[in-house]
């Protein structure tokens, strides 16, 4: 019987994988010195103009990226069956925000950086969607006899660099631990599922199946 729990425990750290992938590619193809060093934005991997034979890697590894992103933040819902009436709320709240920022991932990708009006706006709609499921996800996924300091730590970490993007815009290299805790973020939560799912009763029809 299918889970939706499954999609947070199987895609979002197939996203992880796929995104470094891409982003590794990409590097590779950049013709100029690149990294957090430089100051450049990982974004830059995708630009046409700089990285002219990498900026496809980047570009389609941010649409799958954010595709399974989305999809992973859709398989919150297996939370719901242990929630609290809070928590339900919470839990949808996160599911949103987490939406949000999937499809603007998505949107950065159509908007490569050397469009930069465009994908400066996404770019921020990233950082409003994944700051609020960061912030609002210990609290959603709190559970009694869970170890949640994993998903505190880097929650509070990703929170924190995503304010500091904020403060200092004009820090590019800042992007990198951004997008690094998020990364780590979708890990913490696929293992938290899978021992949500773990711990949940089995349906009638899944008992009949196994008697």
């Amino acid at each position: 019987m299918f889970s939706a729990g499954r999609l947070t425990v199987y895609l979002g750290p197939a996203a992880t994988l796929i995104y470094i992938l891409f982003a590794v590619n990409a590097w590779l193809a950049y013709p100029n010195t690149f990294g957090p060093a430089n100051n450049n934005w990982l974004s830059d991997l995708g630009n046409r103009d700089l990285n002219p034979n990498g900026s496809e890697f980047y570009v389609i590894g941010c649409i799958a990226t954010g595709v399974l992103v989305g999809a992973s933040f859709v398989g919150l819902l297996a939370w719901s069956q242990s929630s609290t009436r809070v928590q339900r709320y919470l839990l949808t709240f996160v599911q949103i925000a987490g939406l949000l920022g999937a499809v603007a991932i998505v949107m950065t990708a159509v908007y490569t950086i050397d469009q930069f009006e465009a994908h400066q706006f996404w770019s921020r709609v990233i950082n409003v969607g994944f700051a609020v499921a960061l912030f609002v996800s210990p609290f959603a996924l709190r559970r009694r006899g869970t170890r949640l300091w994993p998903l505190i730590a880097i929650s509070a970490l990703g929170y924190c660099s995503i304010v500091a993007r904020l403060v200092f815009p004009d820090a590019h290299w800042l992007e990198w631990p951004s997008i690094g805790f998020l990364l780590i973020y979708m890990w913490v939560i696929a293992v938290m599922t899978r021992t949500e799912l773990s711990g949940l009763p089995m349906s009638r029809a899944t008992r009949a199946k196994l008697a």
